[in-house]
């Protein structure tokens, strides 16, 4: 008989692959940070002694904070009664949910402009029926930026949240109540503990998708709402300075990565807690 392969040799070329297309690349870039323009580390000490930069990622985790909460509780009921509705009502619940996310967020971005602006659907609505008589300001401000994040990354709370919640034996929560628990202990002892997996895996997926926006924020925010990746492309494109946008992207790439440890540890303890 032939002997099989051992596991670390099938995964060699896609470690190889990976290698080729991601690390290198990415290592060049976090190693011009301190090479470009001289060697050091004037780029970093730029980044965290000059405020307007540091208020850029405040802005840009504020951001992620607010639209992943949002997304968070527009989701989870969505996804409970995804979890217990018929599959004729699911496939056609999924269908609404997931054609949305088939368009390209460029065109979404470009069709909140249509909707939203001074003399788009919503303002000439308005001011036929007589309610307005001067178009709004909707457009260019934190909240129109949040507001279309969140339509664009429900789905990707949702997904993750069914997954778990399908999984779930509703009978627990029935064996709750019987024990003379009221709805909201059964929910918080029973429910959320078991529905921690599909909750977190949401939550970090949302949240570092967040960091990451770039389009959304362009097209839709104001001059306040400038985020850091919007920041690393101006470095890139407009100035040239490719050591400071690349110690931009470390500290970014460094933050995203803390964040997905912690939320892992937090899913680690919620797991022995539960």
């Amino acid at each position: 008989m032939r002997r099989a392969l051992p596991a670390g040799l099938l995964a060699l070329p896609l470690f190889l692959f990976l290698a080729a297309i991601y690390a290198w690349p990415v290592g060049s870039l976090l190693a011009s940070s301190v090479t470009d323009p001289s060697p050091g580390w004037q780029n970093y000490r730029h980044l965290f002694t000059v405020p307007v930069y540091l208020h850029v990622f405040f802005n840009t985790f504020s951001l992620a904070c607010v639209v992943t909460i949002a997304t968070l509780l527009l989701a989870y009921p969505v996804a409970y009664h995804l979890s217990v509705v018929s599959q004729r009502q699911l496939r056609w619940l999924m269908f609404f949910i997931l054609v949305p996310s088939w368009t390209s967020i460029l065109v979404r971005s470009f069709a909140w402009l249509v909707l939203l602006g001074r003399r788009g659907i919503v303002n000439s609505l308005l001011l036929s029926l007589g309610l307005l008589h001067h178009p709004l300001q909707f457009m260019f401000n934190t909240g129109t930026v949040a507001f279309a994040m969140v339509e664009i990354l429900l789905p990707f709370m949702v997904l993750p949240l069914y997954a778990t919640m399908r999984n779930i034996d509703l009978t627990l929560m029935q064996a709750a109540r019987g024990l003379g628990a009221g709805r909201l202990q059964a929910f918080w002892h029973v429910y959320l503990p078991l529905s921690l997996p599909g909750l977190m895996a949401g939550i970090s997926t949302v949240f570092v998708l967040c960091l990451g926006f770039f389009i959304t924020p362009t097209l839709l925010g104001g001059r306040r709402d400038v985020t850091v990746t919007m920041l690393i492309m101006q470095q890139f494109t407009a100035l040239l300075n490719w050591g400071f946008g690349a110690a931009l992207a470390a500290v970014l790439l460094a933050v995203t990565l803390a964040v997905l440890l912690l939320f892992n540890v937090v899913l680690r303890a919620g797991r022995r807690v539960a």
